[in-house]
């Protein structure tokens, strides 16, 4: 009887890119088609072609960062030996992807930092923030990287791209 009613149902628009977003368990995609890839018979919903609705911001990057298994993050740890670059590097293949995946971030710059940083740590983060700063608290790194010195040398160095890239005034 579900299955009946699934198919009554309009079927989603396709995406020129193959690049979908569901709104519900707030996940990307890369599809043929606009079909739930985990429940195929079953999902009620369809994925959204970004071309016609994206991610209304970089919060919903904020799952790969702290709920996914920890692997990009572990394995960085392992492999990174120096920082010189890296920030910059990551901070703009972020911007790339949000541009890819035509999410709006210009007008959420703090919560684009934000992402940014939960995206590379992969830990909790935690923001203060005042008339003159931002200050972002990074929760049990080492429970993720080896050398906080390192992940702090990248992440500063990326923020500081971001920031410049946002005109971003407060320090």
């Amino acid at each position: 009887m579900i299955q009946e009613k699934l198919q009554s149902l309009p079927q989603g628009k396709f995406s020129d890119s193959g690049r979908y977003w569901c709104a519900t368990c707030k996940k990307f995609f890369r599809l043929d088609e606009p079909k739930c890839p985990y429940m195929t018979n079953m999902c009620i919903n369809t994925p959204i072609a970004v071309e016609n609705l994206s991610a209304e911001s970089p919060e919903a990057l904020e799952k790969f960062g702290l709920y996914y298994p920890k692997l990009p993050q572990k394995f960085m740890s392992n492999v990174i030996k120096s920082s010189k670059g890296l920030g910059e590097k990551f901070a703009k293949s972020y911007l790339d992807f949000l541009n890819d995946w035509n999410i709006n971030y210009s007008n959420q710059p703090i919560q684009t930092l934000k992402s940014f940083i939960l995206i590379i740590s992969g830990c909790e983060t935690a923001q203060r923030i005042s008339e003159e700063k931002v200050a972002f608290i990074i929760m049990d790194p080492e429970k993720v990287w080896k050398d906080k010195i390192i992940l702090k040398e990248i992440i500063e160095e990326g923020v500081q791209y971001l920031k410049n890239t946002f005109n971003l005034k407060k320090k």
